[in-house]
């Protein structure tokens, strides 16, 4: 049992360690229409803006998205749905992560 327990311990301490030395950050945001309501299915794309890296990811039903593991840079973002004016944010900047 005790062997058990250290094993455990010493996955836990590594995956601490791990994320500790994280340096790619992570955009969230929320999509919503003209009248507040959440937006499914968005398109979400930020293009660094210095190595033309793009990185897609999609709302979730409340309208949420997350695009991870973004180097420090800046960045453009933008949103397309099919029957709506495309949405474009220039020059946001990612720093490191802090965790």
């Amino acid at each position: 049992m005790k062997r058990f327990l250290l094993v455990v311990f010493a996955v836990f301490f590594v995956a601490a360690f791990a994320a500790a030395q994280e340096s790619r950050s992570s955009l969230t945001g929320h999509v919503t229409d003209p009248l507040g309501v959440a937006v499914l299915h968005v398109k979400v794309v930020a293009t660094n803006m210095d190595t033309g890296a793009k990185t897609a990811t999609f709302t979730t039903s409340a309208g949420d998205y997350t695009v991870p593991y973004l180097v420090p840079g800046r960045y453009e973002v933008t949103a397309t749905y099919a029957g709506f004016k495309t949405y474009n944010h220039p020059a946001l900047r990612s720093n490191r992560s802090r965790r």
